[in-house]
């Protein structure tokens, strides 16, 4: 770092030792060090390509531990640098608003709030389509409504539920329209929303089944439904799984082209390759979202590949993501496309077992796995629910897995969707509820985080959060298990609402 000559690799070089050393703290707090070599490539580098990540790992350092004074400050010089570069050059424009907006609200009094709703309304109105746009209306819309500013939060949760109708704020701005609030204490629609939304999805066509792929569409829709009606894209597929078998704790696309070979499944992965890229050449000829979920529907219903078709519901990797997902939930038969009716019996079965709501189990499938039973993460997570290797061993000590079902490895047991669904559902149903007192809430989040990180967050908590639920959700310190925690609770209220499976509320 201190040889080189070039600037880029001195505060790349920078950036990463602070990090490093951040990592080696071994506790919730920056090190001073940390701080102190953020602080120097943000003076010495005020115009290099890493000053806004470095402002913005600095900022949060602050939140972290507390000190929001230095925190907003922070998040100040990371707006200022947006509004001298333009927000296209600051990865973290977005949480620069939303997060010190939340702080003032923490802090309770009238002028704070006041600050938050500023910043939450400039949030939406220069970035109207950003991953924390419907995030910046309904928290305008929640703080504007405690203002007593009521006409402005209707503004912001009508908003959303015209826009983001099926997303997780959209559904909390139902809550809000509908009981003020006492919504951020509430986990859970009630039966009246539910019945009121069930109506406004019959009514808007949502369950409609995707039209069938139209071959005057062009030639990528001609060659893709003769892959599907032919069942040649299914029969590709049914060998892939077939093949898994060799490399159970492997994706095949992550083996080399010498064992690929040695177990003759090279044609294999080239003949799913050029399917799936069929598939997106479709997709992507047209841009409308009708065409999107009708070559996602054929794909899920057609071939049995739900992992390709959620993922295009989902847009993921997509540069326009966020538009596309609004976008989509408003197409006639988005439900049954983005919703389908997988392994009903088994997740009915294990959820009356033990005793877990069954919309919940199908809603955390859902977006571990995207319903592909051998599914993999890079840490080694397998299967529906992606539990992990320790998990699985641990479990296995305790209730002899392996003995008892005949299977010859971890990696066989969980990518049997049998199998895989009634260890989850027992797990969750004999240890994780229990040790979280049975609170659905905390329960998914311990199985995402693990009990011990869940322990130390809820710890650094403030105790009356615990009362407001839509804050406690806010205050989770990943933002990724936040996205996660969002999409699961949106997407158990809808499948709920549309009664894949039978409950109380669906007779």
């Amino acid at each position: 770092m201190e040889d080189s000559q070039d600037p880029e690799i001195s505060q790349r070089a920078l950036y990463d030792l602070a990090i490093a050393k951040s990592r080696r703290s071994g506790s919730g707090n920056a090190s001073e060090e940390f701080r102190h070599d953020l602080q120097r490539l943000i003076e010495e580098y005020p115009n290099g390509s890493l000053f806004d990540d470095a402002l913005y790992q600095l900022a949060m350092a602050y939140f972290q531990d507390g000190d929001m004074d230095k925190a907003l400050a922070a998040f100040q010089l990371l707006r200022e640098f947006d509004e001298e570069n333009g927000w296209a050059k600051n990865n973290w424009v977005e949480i620069a608003h939303l997060r010190p907006a939340l702080i003032h609200y923490s802090r309770g009094d009238s002028a704070d709030l006041g600050k938050a709703v500023v910043l939450l309304e400039r949030l939406v109105t220069d970035i109207p389509d950003g991953d924390l746009t419907a995030a910046g209306h309904f928290w305008a819309g929640r703080i504007s409504e405690e203002l007593n500013q009521r006409n402005r939060a209707r503004k912001h949760f009508r908003h959303l539920i015209e826009n983001n109708s099926l997303h997780h704020y959209g559904l909390r701005a139902r809550l809000h329209l509908q009981y003020g609030a006492k919504a951020k204490t509430m986990h859970h629609m009630d039966a009246k929303i539910r019945q009121q939304i069930a109506q406004e999805i019959a009514a808007g066509r949502l369950t409609h089944i995707p039209k069938p792929i139209s071959p005057f569409s062009g030639p990528y829709h001609r060659r893709l439904e003769s892959t599907l009606t032919s069942g040649l894209y299914k029969a590709v597929l049914e060998t892939r799984d077939r093949f898994r078998k060799f490399f159970p704790s492997r994706e095949l696309k992550q083996i080399g082209m010498r064992k690929l070979d040695e177990i003759h499944a090279v044609p294999l992965m080239s003949m799913l390759s050029s399917l799936r890229q069929l598939a997106d050449a479709a997709k992507d000829s047209a841009t409308d979202n009708r065409n999107r979920l009708e070559i996602a529907y054929a794909v899920g219903r057609y071939a049995n590949d739900w992992e390709l078709a959620m993922a295009m519901v989902f847009a993921i990797g997509e540069p326009e993501g966020v538009i596309e997902r609004a976008a989509i939930m408003r197409e006639p038969g988005y439900l049954s496309t983005a919703y389908p009716i997988r392994y009903r019996e088994n997740i009915l079965e294990h959820s009356r077992k033990y005793n877990i709501p069954p919309h919940l189990a199908y809603a955390v499938m859902r977006h571990k796995s995207y319903f592909y039973p051998a599914a993999l993460s890079p840490e080694g997570a397998l299967g529906l629910f992606q539990l992990m290797p320790e998990t699985f061993d641990s479990l296995d000590r305790d209730w002899a897995l392996l003995g008892e079902s005949g299977m010859p490895s971890r990696e066989a047991f969980l990518v049997n969707s049998d199998l895989s669904i009634g260890l989850w559902m027992r797990w969750f149903g004999e240890r994780v509820l229990p040790r979280q007192k049975g609170d659905l809430f905390f329960a998914v989040l311990d199985d995402q985080v693990g009990a011990d990180n869940l322990k130390k967050w809820r710890k650094s908590w403030p105790k009356e959060i615990e009362n407001d639920f839509e804050l406690m959700l806010e205050s989770v310190r990943s933002a990724e298990t936040r996205r996660f925690l969002r999409d699961v609770l949106a997407s158990w209220e809808v499948a709920e609402i549309i009664c894949l499976f039978p409950t109380r509320f669906c007779e």
